[in-house]
């Protein structure tokens, strides 16, 4: 059973790759032009998006606030207590004491 169905999904495969050629290769600039700006958007999209996977490149939905936090993190100044925790844990480093735990 196991080989007519790798034989079925092969041949779909084939034709699906079919389909999708005469798709791409029947978009003219006229087309494109005739879309509203959601379409060409979401086309674009899905394009980078399957440009990506063919390329072996990452398609990872990186979120916004990650990035933010990221941003706010690099150009912020550390608190004074963060300034304080951190020059204790370096003394206690230079002892070659265990840090304590500080709140």
């Amino acid at each position: 059973m196991a080989p007519q169905i790798e034989q079925v999904k092969v041949a779909l495969a084939d034709r699906f790759e079919n389909v999708a050629v005469r798709m791409l290769t029947a978009i003219s600039d006229k087309n494109i032009m005739a879309l509203d700006a959601y379409k060409k958007t979401l086309s674009a999209a899905i394009g980078i998006d399957k440009m990506r996977l063919l390329r072996e490149q990452s398609t990872e939905n990186i979120a916004l606030h990650q990035i933010v936090e990221a941003i706010e993190r690099e150009g912020s100044k550390p608190s004074p207590k963060e300034l304080e925790v951190s020059e204790r844990q370096k003394e206690v480093a230079q002892q070659g004491a265990v840090p304590e735990i500080v709140p």
